[in-house]
């Protein structure tokens, strides 16, 4: 797409380009840039970039305004028409289902992400709060003290507030301020009125009725939305309504003319002032939209581009070569800035991508194709309605948003992926550096994901719920509810953190001591699962996919069925598994109705990898419980069968066994070991049966006692004499030849036990 006024052209391609949406042989959205990569165009962007800027050209226009506030102070008291009294009471209404969402639904992620705008943000739904009680009950009543509540109220608190807001309002900027500023003075002026005349009905109502014009913004906004009209430019144009609806009402017949002169003359002194290009133009006057997680042609783009392939990078490399002016099979920061053109930045912010990707390396066609062409997310993007049905903790939120916001899949995001987001959601620049300073705690220029989960939550949890979750409509009931759930889920990750801190870290032996990021990682992480008594969790032999916390009652652990341990709250489970990726060990069953807090596979590696002492203290409890069942295995089903542990009071040999055999499982028909292959292992049969042969001929077979292996590990040669294959299902304990010499060496016995079971097995084999 060409934004209005571009001149230039890059030079000619014959293929279509994604990051043009679709057309060919088109201009670049940037051809302009040429024009602004000097000197004089970093100071345009800079000032293009700078709220206080713009803010500054509202004084000589607030000038031209004062004969018109000066009339309207000395107008004689008039009586309160029936049609103003209407707007009185639809306005108190809508004003209290407004707040009332306000104070239910978290407030968009820009006003959550700088500490100075939270605080703005609740001073001015308070100090709304208080003028909306307050100016209803002066109007209606006419009571001068709440009429001096109303205006003190907004002029020391809802005026300024909402005058700190501004420069980062949604919609058009080039709309949006002047208009926003207009009704800013227009209602410090009415509350300085009202402040001078308390008894005045007339300035109590002009008063509550310009505080109410954002009001009114928000209905015309959610019926142009319902209707689907005014798609592309729908909140600029409500507040052009909501300010023809309550200016008049003020001003009279000339209130909406007011209006819009103002702004065309605001227009036309920032365009004299600080545009030199139209790509500048077009971003000025260019609606941002509330929900969006990408501009607009970005978003296009995403939708649009093709998965790479030999097509695709036959287009990439004509766009390349169209970029690449100088041929030099690089871009540099001019050609860079045409091609991060359709992202729908402004020139400054353009300008500073360009310079991030290059002091990262040059760029050449395969990293141009792979970080700005082909775009590897592109499918996930595609395919996320399916991921957030899927998603069930916040780690999973915010993991889906994360990758959506990770356009070089790199799996950091840096500052060009932030500026994408919080310069369309009209976030100064200047801010956007500091929150990403702020975010990013080892100041090296990127997010990670731990980063992003814990110092972002605003963003994603609003991505989630607000866009993620959407549907094209506004409707009353579908935002509540989206709304809703945001809030319950802060407020059940809140709820999990506290109840991890009250009842697991006194129980659970890993988590002693543990600190708030890393409470703060399981809260996100975990999921509560509730089981019936007799339930079973966990079937031997399964595979593993989750890892347990037992918060409430009471679950048992069986092997073969033994029980070997009853565990209540603060006892885990399951860790084996995700540690070895074996199957299950152990059965676990529910003993009375239990409580347990789950760590799917992929939570349980993000937070062992994020907290490697966990890790280490979960290996050391895993092989302590493997050491325990291997004893318990031992005295129950080797008892007086391996021939070296007739004697089981013989606790040493007993628990250095324990200590280095494996539990091995082999299904039936699989080769265990191949006769004149090298032997590095000893095995014992725990339960099932092996059948041994010779050059194809099965000459034994062993059962639940019988061990094998031995004689390579005894021999000079190493070398198996025999093959071993499992008859059934088979499970065998191993000993590797290190742990083999080990035992022999402790225990001498045992050697002379087995080198007379080999010379009886020699002497027997045909």
């Amino acid at each position: 797409m060409i934004p209005a006024g571009s001149s230039s052209t890059t030079p000619p391609r014959p293929a279509a380009s994604p990051l043009s949406g679709g057309s060919v042989a088109v201009a670049s959205p940037l051809s302009s840039s040429a024009a602004a990569s000097g000197p004089a165009a970093a100071s345009a962007a800079s000032a293009l970039a700078s709220p206080g800027k713009s803010v500054a050209l509202l004084g000589p226009l607030l000038l031209l305004t004062f004969p018109i506030y000066w009339v309207f102070a000395r107008s004689p008291e008039t009586p309160v028409g029936p049609g103003t009294w209407a707007l009185v009471f639809i306005s108190a209404l809508a004003n209290v289902i407004v707040i009332a969402y306000h104070y239910i639904i978290p407030a968009h992620p820009k006003f959550l992400m700088v500490p100075w705008r939270r605080r703005i943000l609740r001073i001015h739904i308070l100090s709304g709060s208080i003028e909306l009680v307050a100016g209803f009950t002066a109007c209606v009543t006419g009571n001068v003290p709440a009429a001096l509540v109303t205006a003190c109220a907004a002029l020391f608190f809802h005026v300024p507030s909402a005058f700190f807001q501004t420069p980062g309002v949604f919609g058009s900027k080039a709309i949006m301020v002047p208009s926003y500023l207009l009704c800013i003075v227009t209602h410090g002026f009415c509350a300085g009125m009202l402040l001078a005349h308390p008894e005045s009905r007339m300035w109590a109502v002009n008063t509550f009725l310009v505080f109410n014009i954002y009001v009114w913004c928000r209905i015309y906004y959610y019926i142009f939305d319902m209707l689907r009209l005014f798609s592309p430019m729908k909140y600029s144009i409500a507040i052009l309504a909501a300010g023809a609806t309550m200016i008049p009402a003020l001003f009279g017949s000339l209130g909406f003319l007011l209006l819009v002169t103002f702004i065309g003359a605001y227009i036309l002194l920032y365009r004299l002032v600080f545009i030199r290009t139209p790509a500048e133009y077009n971003d000025f006057v260019r609606e941002k939209a509330r929900d969006s997680t990408l501009p607009p042609d970005s978003a296009h783009l995403w939708r649009a581009a093709p998965i790479a392939d030999s097509a695709g990078e036959d287009a990439a490399r004509n766009w390349f070569d169209g970029l690449d002016r100088d041929h030099d099979g690089q871009l540099d920061g001019e050609e860079l800035q045409q091609a991060l053109a359709p992202w729908g930045l402004s020139a400054a912010a353009a300008a500073a991508c360009a310079d991030r990707l290059l002091a990262s390396g040059p760029v050449d066609f395969e990293r141009f194709r792979r970080d700005l062409w082909s775009i590897g997310a592109i499918r996930s993007h595609a395919l996320h309605a399916i991921a957030v049905e899927r998603a069930v903790t916040d780690r999973d939120k915010a993991g889906l948003v994360f990758r959506h916001l990770d356009i070089d899949g790199d799996g950091l995001l840096g500052a060009t992926e932030l500026d994408l987001l919080l310069l369309e959601w009209g976030l100064p620049e200047s801010e956007t550096d500091r929150y990403l300073a702020r975010t990013d705690r080892d100041a090296d220029g990127r997010i990670t994901f731990a980063e992003f989960l814990h110092k972002m939550e605003p963003v994603w949890r609003y991505i989630y719920h607000d866009v993620f979750r959407a549907t094209w409509t506004r409707r009353p009931r579908e935002m509540i509810g989206r709304g809703l759930s945001a809030v319950l889920d802060a407020r059940k990750t809140d709820a999990l953190r506290e109840r991890v801190k009250r009842d697991l870290l006194r129980r659970v032996p890993f988590l002693a001591g543990a600190g708030d990021e890393l409470i703060g990682d399981l809260a996100a992480s975990l999921v509560s699962e509730t089981f019936p008594a007799g339930a079973v969790l966990v079937t031997e032999g399964s595979e593993g996919d989750k890892f347990y916390l037992v918060a409430a009652g009471l679950v048992r652990v069986s092997k073969a069925g033994e029980i070997l341990a009853d565990l209540g709250p603060g006892g885990c489970i399951g860790e084996g598994s995700l540690l070895t990726d074996e199957p299950r060990s152990a059965t676990i069953t529910a003993v009375h109705p239990s409580t347990l807090f789950a760590l799917t596979r992929a939570a349980f590696s993000w937070l062992t990898e994020n907290h490697p002492h966990i890790r280490a203290q979960l290996r050391a409890l895993h092989e302590n419980r493997r050491i325990d069942i291997n004893t318990r295995a031992l005295r129950r089903q080797l008892a007086g069968r391996v021939p070296f542990l007739r004697d089981l009071n013989n606790t040493a040999l007993v628990a250095d066994l324990a200590d280095e055999m494996q539990p091995v499982f082999f299904k039936g028909g699989e080769t265990i070991l191949r006769e004149g292959e090298p032997g590095n292992r000893f095995y014992m049969v725990a339960t099932g049966a092996v059948r041994i042969s010779r050059k194809g001929e099965t000459f034994a077979t062993l059962h639940a006692g019988g061990c094998f292996g031995e004689g390579a590990l005894l021999s000079a040669s190493a070398r198996r004499a025999a093959s071993a294959v499992a008859d059934g299902n088979t499970r065998l304990f191993s000993l590797d030849r290190e742990a083999f010499e080990t035992i022999l060496a402790r225990h001498p016995a045992v050697r002379e036990t087995l080198l007379a079971l080999n010379r009886s097995r020699v002497s027997s084999t045909p």
